[in-house]
Parts: C-alpha cells; structure tokens; sequence
C-alpha cells in the first residue's frame, strides 16, 4: 500500500502542476490578437484607424506594405506594427498622422510623411516609438508636458521644419542608440554612432 501511494503522489504533482501551466499559457493566448490591415483589401481591414478602433488593449495591429491616407488617433494601449518601414506609409495630409493618447504603445516599422505633426504624444506615457522614418511634416515628433518616460529611438528625421519638439521629460535613445536627425550639425569625436 505504501509503495502504491508512493507512486501515485508524483504522478498526482505532476498533472497538478501540467493543468497549471496549460492554463497560464491559454490565458496569455486568450489576451491579445494580431488584426491585419492591407490597403488591397485582402485582409481584415482596409484601413488602419478602423483596426485601432476594433483592437481590446493588447493586441497588435499589423499593417502590410501600401500608402495609407489616414489621421490615426491612437486612444488605447496596442502595438502597431508597420511591415516595412520603406514601403508602408502613413501620410497625415496636412494634419497629424499619428496622435498617441494611451500609455504603453509602442510602434514600429512605418514612414509617416505629410502631417502637422508625424507623431503628436498627448498626455501619455511609456510608448516605444522605433524604426521608422518621419519626413516632411512641420513637426517630426512633438510630445507635451504631460507625457514622460517616452521612449524614441532608431528613427530617421528627415526633412522636417522642426525634427521633434519635447516638453517634458522622454528618452531619445535605447542601449546607446539614437536617431538620425538631418539637421544635426555636431560630432560624433570617438566613432560610437553618438554625436
């Protein structure tokens, strides 16, 4: 009898502990989706806003390769994911591109040309913006004194009448990389990609 329950408790333990983790990984499976967007309309939506506006906090808006004329307005916490920087572009015409009003976006992988502002960050705080490239707007990046611990970096500012305008307290690099600013006029004396 002893050797039966001497057996039985590690086999016990086991499934106990098997039925936990099966249960944390479908919780994490079950908390976020990726929607995708494609201006051809072979996807799930065409544009862009209407993928933000169909997102639960979480999940990742994927955006295939094309031009997209839209004023993004950005109000909850989601990942925004551009397929390639150099082919997929958010053009603002005229007003901003891409307005942040939520804490801990992060977005990637876009050109975001023609806007008032590229990329306005409104009262928000602990967004990632990287690889992406921001030209010819009036501001590239403008973020408001009621916005910190913004974190910009490996981004190309090109062709801007201001590259960025920040009035609070953010982050313009991430392990020592920065971004590249077509107005930068100092030195970079020891090589290591920092002016």
């Amino acid at each position: 009898m002893r050797n039966s329950i001497a057996l039985l408790l590690p086999i016990v333990l086991l499934l106990s502990t098997t039925s936990i983790v099966v249960f944390s990984i479908d919780s994490v499976n079950a908390a976020s989706s990726t929607t995708y967007v494609d201006s051809s309309g072979e996807s799930d939506y065409i544009h862009i806003q209407d993928a933000i506006d169909a997102a639960n906090p979480g999940d990742i808006v994927y955006v295939y390769s094309g031009y997209y004329f839209e004023n993004l307005i950005i109000n909850k916490t989601i990942t925004l994911i551009g397929e390639n920087k150099t082919n997929t572009t958010i053009d603002g015409s005229g007003s901003d591109a891409i307005s942040i009003s939520a804490d801990g976006i992060e977005i990637s992988g876009f050109t975001i040309r023609n806007g008032t502002n590229g990329i306005m960050i409104n009262g928000s705080s602990e967004n990632t913006i990287t690889d992406n490239t921001i030209i010819n707007t009036d501001c590239g990046a403008y973020i408001d004194n009621k916005s910190s611990n913004n974190t910009i970096y490996n981004n190309n500012f090109i062709n801007n009448t201001k590259n960025a305008y920040d009035l609070a307290t953010n982050i313009w690099y991430h392990s020592s990389v920065g971004n590249y600013w077509d107005d930068y006029t100092g030195i970079d004396s020891d090589d290591d990609g920092i002016g």
